[in-house]
């Protein structure tokens, strides 16, 4: 059996193999994995590449100032929101943004034409925002992008239907319209900004919510974009919080904390996050019992949880926390200068040695602090566990019994995957995520197909299966 002829992707290994080296089947597997990948890339080539690609815009546009503002005019809508929240990769996707975002993609297009750039802002004066209202309240909010619902009677339909079941939500969360609504939107609409182009030696008004026939007001502050303020952007931090339980006392401690911009991102930020455990060494000889009675035996003798979180799969670790409730190193990452040290203050008539902690791990939870300019930090909470109602019944006191240290240390086994967008994805967004997982990961799926028919033993294999670039497809 002959292989086709070698793909003509970079960095491929086995772009093509010998007949005589592999098995009829396995050629066959890996001779379709190529055709799979070989029209993936042909399909990347025909995707709409203005949703994700500031490049392509910029090449549409033939490189010229005027019609680089005319795409974000006409191909873009505002919405009403304070604060830097979808960056121009979000922009892009969803075509939407407040005066701040698309201030951001517009300089970020101009940039790339080769146009120096700074960032504008002034407050829009109150006839200039109630001409603008009363002009959306008669036609509506000009919308560039509308979804394709159909026939126009369906889409009448789909709107009431929106309405209604917006209306039937606030009156089961508690919420109901009110004033506050428009006065929202007035304080987007005051909060102005807009982008200033460097032509002839001065500075160009590049305003895509602005009408070009009438002059426009000047700026009361000018940035360059990597110097804007930190709190005109929204952010979400990510802490991972313990609990330390003792004599019905609880006292909490972050172990890790990590903060996410999404307005920085350049596509999406895919967090992990798991919990490397410590076993002592030593304990019973459980070679000769079942995996799970092994597996529970193991979990019982953790004394010690090492947060881990990847963010697009660089890894940062936390802090150290113990079964104890306390943030502390297992003892065999003690360094011995801290044990030197220890012994010298014993020598010295320091005492006996302090006694075992009495207090215990009774909770963990992540907490996701919402930052949004303009507005008071919201956090949601999710919880891992919580043992503490065990701890209070537990007899002796702060000892909880086996099969709670069990529901713990399970706790601590499992890993949690979160997503954090600076956008809703656009159905092409989600199809280049696709196809790029297909292209990319070749090697793997050839390594994949290599393991499966016994050929493991392959150096290439290993290599190319560490190698897999994951995208979180399933909680797009």
């Amino acid at each position: 059996m002959t292989l086709s002829a070698s793909l003509s992707l970079p960095g491929l290994p086995w772009a093509a193999e010998s007949a005589t080296t592999l098995p009829p089947q396995l050629a066959q597997t890996v001779d379709g994995i190529k055709a799979v990948a070989r029209a993936a890339q042909a399909s990347l080539k025909e995707l709409d590449k203005q949703r994700f690609s500031a490049e392509a815009v910029v090449e549409s546009a033939d490189f010229d100032a005027d019609s680089i503002l005319d795409w974000v005019r006409t191909s873009t809508r505002w919405v009403p929101y304070q604060g830097a929240l979808r960056g121009p990769a979000g922009v892009l996707k969803d075509r939407a943004g407040n005066s701040l975002d698309r201030a951001l993609l517009l300089t970020e297009l101009l940039e790339d034409a080769g146009i120096e750039t700074r960032i504008a802002h002034a407050p829009l004066a109150d006839d200039t925002i109630g001409a603008r209202l009363a002009e959306w309240s008669a036609a509506g909010i000009p919308d560039p992008d509308p979804p394709s619902l159909g026939k126009p009677e369906r889409v009448a339909e789909v709107q009431a239907q929106v309405a209604e079941q917006a209306r039937a939500l606030a009156q089961l969360s508690g919420l109901q319209a009110n004033d506050e609504d428009s006065s929202t939107i007035e304080d987007a609409l005051r909060d102005h900004w807009w982008v200033q182009g460097r032509q002839d030696g001065s500075w160009a008004d590049f305003d895509p919510a602005w009408d070009p026939a009438e002059p426009h007001i000047p700026p009361t502050d000018t940035y360059s974009a990597d110097e804007l303020p930190a709190e005109l952007f929204h952010a979400l931090t990510l802490k991972v919080v313990g609990s330390k339980w003792d004599q019905g006392a609880t006292e909490p401690f972050v172990v890790l904390e990590e903060e996410i911009v999404p307005a920085r991102l350049d596509d999406l930020a895919d967090l992990d996050l798991e919990f490397v455990p410590y076993i002592p060494p030593g304990g019973p000889d459980d070679t000769k019992a079942e995996t799970a009675a092994r597996l529970e035996n193991l979990m019982l003798r953790t004394t010690h949880w090492l947060p881990v979180l990847q963010v697009n799969g660089k890894r940062k670790s936390g802090q150290w926390f113990s079964d104890r409730g306390l943030p502390d190193l297992p003892p065999n990452l003690v360094s011995a200068k801290l044990d030197e040290a220890a012994s010298a203050l014993s020598a010295m008539g320091s005492g006996s040695r302090a006694p075992a902690p009495t207090s215990q791990l009774s909770a963990l939870w992540l907490d996701y602090e919402i930052h949004s300019p303009g507005s008071s930090p919201k956090v949601v909470r999710r919880e891992l566990f919580d043992i503490g109602w065990e701890l209070d019944q537990a007899r002796p006191p702060n000892e909880p019994p086996a099969e709670t240290r069990l529901r713990r240390a399970e706790a601590l086994l499992t890993a949690t995957e979160m997503l954090v967008l600076n956008a809703a994805p656009h159905v092409e967004n989600l199809r280049k995520a696709v196809l790029d997982t297909l292209v990319e990961n070749q090697n793997a799926f050839i390594a994949a197909a290599y393991r499966k028919a016994g050929l493991g033993d392959d150096p290439r294999v290993p290599r190319a299966l560490a190698q897999m670039h994951r995208r979180p497809l399933d909680l797009w």
